[in-house]
Formats: C-alpha cells, sequence, structure tokens
C-alpha cells in the first residue's frame, strides 16, 4: 500500500500540516521535530506525488522545450545543454518537436500550459507571434532560442545570423569569386530570412549584381538541401567560370 502524508503524520505523531511544512522546507518547525519527521519519511520510503504538490505550490519543475527539428545536429546539442543545466537546477525538461509545422508550435504550447510547466524555452516561425502575445500578457516565462518572433517581448538567446552570412559571402568575394549560390531555410524563420539579407548585402556593397537564379528556398532538411544543390547545378552556366578568381 502506498504511503500517504497521513501515514507519515501518524507514525511522527503531529498534525498533517506540519509534514507538510518539512515537505516543502517551510519555517517554523523545530529541529528535532523536523528531523524525526525526515527520518520517518526516509524509513517509510514515502515520495510525494510531484503533481500535486506542483499543484498546491503552483510550482511543476518542469521546462518546455519547443524545437523545430530533432534531426538537425544543432537542436540535440541545444536540447542536451538545456537537460543538463536544468537538472542542475532542480528541473526536467519535456521536448516537444514540431517539425515547423506553425499548426504543431500552437499545439505544443497548450500543451505545456495545460500541464502546467513553469516556462518555455521555444524555437518558433513567424506567423505565431499571437501565441507569444498571448503568454506575455500573462507574465509566463519564455526564452527564445535561435529564432527570434518577438524581439522587444522575450529574451532572445542566438547569434547574429546576417552578420555571420554577410562574413561568409564576403570570405568568398575576397577570394575573387562573383557566382555565389545560396540556399536558404524555411523563411518563414527568422534565422532564414536573416541570412539571406546577410548574403545579399554583402553582394550589393561588392557591386555584384544578385541573380535570383543563386537563390533558392530550402527548409533546413539535408535531403532537400541536397535536391536543390543538384537542382542549382543542372541550371544552364558555364561552371568553369563558376569560384574561378578574378583576374
Amino acid at each position: 500500500m502506498k504511503v500517504t502524508i497521513k501515514d507519515i503524520a501518524r507514525e511522527a505523531d503531529v498534525s498533517v500540516t506540519t509534514v507538510s511544512r518539512v515537505l516543502n522546507n517551510k519555517p517554523d518547525v523545530g529541529d528535532d521535530t523536523r528531523a524525526k519527521i525526515l527520518k520517518i519519511i526516509d524509513e517509510m520510503n514515502y515520495n510525494p506525488n510531484s503533481v500535486a504538490r506542483g499543484l498546491v505550490m503552483q510550482k511543476t519543475h518542469t521546462i518546455g522545450l519547443i524545437i523545430p527539428d530533432i534531426s538537425n545536429p544543432f537542436f540535440p546539442q541545444v536540447a542536451r545543454a538545456v537537460e543538463d543545466k536544468a537538472q542542475k537546477l532542480g528541473y526536467s525538461v519535456i521536448f516537444f518537436n514540431t517539425d515547423n509545422h506553425l499548426e504543431r508550435e500552437k499545439k505544443a504550447v497548450e500543451l505545456f500550459k495545460s500541464k502546467q510547466v513553469d516556462g518555455l524555452i521555444v524555437s518558433l516561425s513567424l506567423g505565431n507571434e499571437k501565441i507569444l502575445k498571448e503568454l506575455k500578457s500573462t507574465n509566463y516565462p519564455v526564452v527564445q532560442i535561435d529564432r527570434s518572433v518577438l524581439t522587444d517581448s522575450y529574451p532572445l538567446v542566438s547569434i547574429d545570423n546576417k552578420n555571420s552570412a554577410y562574413q561568409m559571402v564576403e570570405y568568398m568575394l575576397k577570394k575573387g569569386h562573383r557566382k555565389i549560390a545560396h540556399i536558404s531555410g524555411d523563411l518563414n524563420t527568422t534565422t532564414a530570412r536573416e541570412r539571406l539579407e546577410g548574403y545579399k548585402k554583402a553582394l550589393k556593397n561588392y557591386e555584384v549584381e544578385i541573380n535570383n537564379d543563386y537563390i533558392i528556398e530550402g527548409n533546413y532538411t539535408s535531403i532537400l538541401d541536397l535536391r536543390q544543390c543538384r537542382s542549382y547545378l543542372s541550371l544552364k552556366i558555364d561552371h568553369q567560370q563558376f569560384l574561378r578568381p578574378m583576374t
């Protein structure tokens, strides 16, 4: 039979409220009484119902992590880092993979709210700004990673995608290359848009005409990107001139 908080109270000859105060590390319990209760809890192998405690304390010590593609090598590393840090702080992490679908992103947020997680770490697509606005209106804790949807509402952990893309294109331009293709990610994401913007800015600054035939939209999956590469290579251009240093 499962041990209950009433069993602990009866064995310790104290009230249920006193046991509850010990379990929740509250003050106003004598040291001897606290030690006695903790000893009985250990001897009876009592495991409090974390869900029930969460409802009472309005804290579940869980965090929801919403990521767009777990098969992308970047996101498992992010998930591992989040989980490692959460465990050190006494939290558990629940993952939800959305496959870059707007409706799945909405479903993930709704699911986590119903489970009363203490906060969310999210990587959402453009088009789901409304979700974050609703969460903001209730002061729900959220941190954005990789993709910024509402930069003025929630903190963001990311890189400067625009400048990174600019630097990569600039490097090739300085090597003398002029026919530089760009396979973007899903343009419903800020990361893809910012990288495309950086690509175009570098070409413009170096007075290289932007050829839309060299810009192909991908979706962050390696299979599609490979197909897009093949599609690009099939374009009717002089490949011997491609990436040839200028004289």
